[in-house]
């Protein structure tokens, strides 16, 4: 993450993420002063249970350019893409993404119609891509198809589909909270990966349960990415009239600044 600010109004802090994890941030070097702005570049390292996180990947450089943001902001935040990367990792670890939803009956299926569940895992970490004028957010997801009322012992394994999907991301800072929704871009490919019934009409199961998978995807992550992720701010400060723009490799976020007294 790269700052710039006109005064010096932005530094390091704790923040929690999860209740068994954390995020906080480091100044990497000291600040660059000029007659103009002041320049923090800021190290977002993630902890487990207090251990920090060690990424095998090392992030890329990122700097803020100094073009980036309102002229009359405060201060403007540089978010890389690998920041949002490795939050939905950690997300992805604890699970966040995974859901079940339950659908209509399969009448063509069984001699019986029985209700069927879908079991929808996040194997991989989501990857955001910043585009200019757009970001997209691509994971995808496993959904286990299981012939049940509910979720027992007794339901019954029927085929297991991989989806990629993508969708549109956008963000909104409150206070000094980045949070973000998704809404959908279009177009789900859905592909059969295993069946326990033979053989299995994907295009006909994809008009079954596209639309209830897709509604409930987007309500998923739209749950866990409105908790948000806490930005760099000194205590009794907030951010607002924040304005933020994507870019192609990075977003910009300008914002002035809110004394609590």
């Amino acid at each position: 993450m790269s700052v710039k600010s006109n005064v010096l109004n932005v530094s390091t802090g704790l923040n929690f993420f999860s209740p068994i994890s954390q995020l906080h941030y480091t100044l990497i070097e000291p600040p660059v002063i000029t007659g103009d702005y002041i320049d923090l570049d800021l190290n977002a390292v993630f902890t487990l249970m207090g251990k920090p996180l060690v990424s095998l990947a090392r992030p890329p450089p990122f700097s803020l350019p100094l073009s980036s943001g309102s002229g009359d902001s405060v201060v403007v935040l540089g978010i890389s893409e690998h920041l949002l990367n490795s939050v939905l990792a950690m997300a992805q670890q604890f699970g966040s993404f995974n859901f079940h939803v339950f659908r209509q009956t399969i009448a063509h299926q069984f001699p019986h119609p029985e209700p069927i569940g879908l079991k929808v895992t996040v194997r991989k970490a989501p990857i955001v891509t910043f585009f200019e004028g757009k970001a997209i957010l691509s994971l995808h997801p496993s959904i286990e198809v299981v012939a049940a009322a509910s979720w027992t012992s007794a339901s019954r394994s029927l085929f297991t589909l991989e989806v990629d999907v993508a969708l549109v991301l956008r963000f909104a800072v409150t206070e000094v909270t980045l949070q973000a929704s998704v809404s959908p871009q279009g177009g789900l490919r859905f592909v059969l990966v295993s069946s326990r019934v033979g053989s299995v009409n994907v295009s006909w199961v994809t008009c079954l349960i596209a639309s209830a998978f897709e509604e409930a995807l987007v309500a998923q992550l739209n749950a866990v990415l409105s908790i948000g992720i806490n930005l760099p701010c000194l205590d009794n400060i907030k951010y607002v009239h924040p304005r933020t723009e994507v870019h192609k490799g990075y977003a910009a976020v300008s914002c002035g600044l809110d004394y609590a007294q």
